[in-house]
This record gives structure tokens, sequence and C-alpha cells, in this order.
């Protein structure tokens, strides 16, 4: 398990109840199904298939803060809603992720056939992705 008295970025992904598929960045601080800490070995090949998906949408930048937002974007080319923990840079924590950017057309893990195969690492929430999700809800809403 990842020891919360240091910071560490790193993401883990998700899928919505409608299977599509969601990178969350953490500072090790947001919030962290416990699904992920199951098997890191099967989270970094889950990593690996993500990263070697095909840029295949294009991605809308949602955030309104400034900054470089371009490994957020390129998840998003992927099909993929990309969400940051940005509480690490604000004064009020706000105990949510924001939606960074958003594909024009999502992944659907039931489209892709490595990605179906790893849906038992994937944490699965009863939500649609697409805008600020505080962590109350995503912890709500796993299922």
């Amino acid at each position: 398990m990842l020891n919360q008295s240091y910071d560490l970025e790193f993401d883990w992904f998700g899928i919505d109840k409608n299977h599509q598929v969601a990178i969350f960045s953490t500072f090790n601080r947001g919030y962290i199904p416990r699904d992920f800490f199951n098997s890191l070995g099967e989270f970094q090949k889950l990593q690996s298939i993500i990263n070697s998906l095909s840029l295949n949408s294009q991605a809308k930048q949602i955030t309104k803060y400034v900054g470089d937002f371009s490994d957020w974007l390129i998840y998003s080319t992927k099909g993929l809603y990309a969400y940051d923990y940005q509480d690490i840079h604000r004064s009020a924590k706000m105990n949510e992720y924001d939606i960074i950017s958003i594909p024009e057309k999502p992944l659907l893990v039931l489209e892709n056939f490595e990605l179906k195969n790893m849906m038992s690492v994937l944490p699965k929430f009863n939500l649609i992705f697409g805008e600020n999700i505080s962590f109350e809800n995503l912890k709500q809403s796993l299922i």
C-alpha cells in the first residue's frame, strides 16, 4: 500500500456506468479506490495497454485553470476522460477530482478486447464521467 506521508504523483483508471474510461491523476492525497492496490502487476499491465492505445479522438480542454495540460489532453485523444487532483495547488481544498479534458469520441471498455479482459482491475462507478467528481461521490458510487 502507498504510504500517504509522501507525495507521489501517479495515475489510476476507472470506468463509469456507460463503460467509459477515465484516468485520475493523484498526488497520493486524493481518493483512491482500494481496488487499485489489489495488484500492482495487473495495474502496470493495464497502464501499458492504455499507453499503447492509438489517438482516435479529438480532445477538449475543460479546465479553466492555466497550465500545461498536455498529458491529460493526450489521454483524451485516446478516448479517456482525464481528471486531476487540483487541491494540491489550492489553499481551500475541494476534495474532488477536477475534469481537465474530455474526448470527443469516448473509449468504451467493451469495444476494446485488451481492456475488456482487464475489467476486473478497473474500479467501476455508478456515475457518468464528464464533470468534477467529489471524493465522497466516488466512494459512494463505487460498485
